[in-house]
């Protein structure tokens, strides 16, 4: 069984984040987090299907519902204040909940916007250095999240559709150059990892990643069913 709380943060400025938080019953060792992108929540596939998974084996989980669509300000502000203003909410989402259990596994995935987050905090904090991340179509084209891929030692996979005007073919080469991350590239395929009019291809494409997310997810288990 899993409890369910609804949280809210004090976020950049003041501003409210909300979160949602399935806490196990039973005491667990391992943290996810989850961070959606600007207009994909978490209640849409990529990132419901993976918290399900996680919730199943045990992990507590935090999703982040910070809503930057409805935030005024948010893409006037500039790059570098959106960057601060970015970590700063996903900081303060983190450390909300580290002090809930005593965590030694951390998992945290992001969708688009939500790869800035994830990179923001595997720079920022010590305790994930041996964690995992899973980016779904990670913004390639932004050079401080490349170095931040580049440099995290913990266990990485990249989710990427080859038709997403936000992929960067040749930084993800030199990311393979540098280190081992596990790669989903599927042709076709737009920033929502679809085939546009296409939705027949779009679920299978949708079950291949969903079945090599278990993989990375459970590397020495049975691998679970796609939900």
């Amino acid at each position: 069984m899993v409890n369910v709380t609804e949280l809210e943060f004090s976020g950049y400025k003041g501003q409210s984040v909300l979160g949602t938080f399935y806490r196990q019953d039973s005491p667990t060792d391992h943290l996810a987090m989850i961070f959606p992108g600007y207009g994909y929540t978490c209640d849409m596939p990529l990132l419901y299907l993976p918290k399900k998974m996680l919730v199943e084996n045990g992990a507590d989980v935090l999703q982040v519902n910070y809503a930057f669509s409805n935030k005024p300000g948010f893409w006037q502000s500039g790059d570098e204040t959106r960057a601060i203003w970015f970590g700063s909410d996903a900081t303060v989402a983190m450390r909300t909940v580290l002090d809930k259990a005593d965590y030694k596994q951390f998992t945290l995935i992001g969708k688009s916007l939500g790869t800035l987050a994830v990179g923001h905090l595997v720079t920022l904090m010590s305790e994930l250095s041996d964690g995992r991340i899973i980016l779904f179509t990670p913004l390639l084209k932004n050079p401080r999240l490349v170095q931040q891929i580049v440099a995290f030692k913990g266990k990485t996979m990249l989710v990427v559709g080859k038709d997403d005007p936000f992929h960067a073919a040749d930084n993800l080469k030199i990311i393979q150059k540098v280190r081992t991350v596990d790669v989903i590239e599927i042709p076709g395929t737009d920033h929502s990892l679809e085939i546009k009019g296409d939705v027949s291809h779009s679920l299978e494409v949708l079950g291949e990643v969903m079945q090599g997310v278990a993989r990375f997810l459970q590397p020495n288990e049975a691998v679970l069913p796609v939900l």
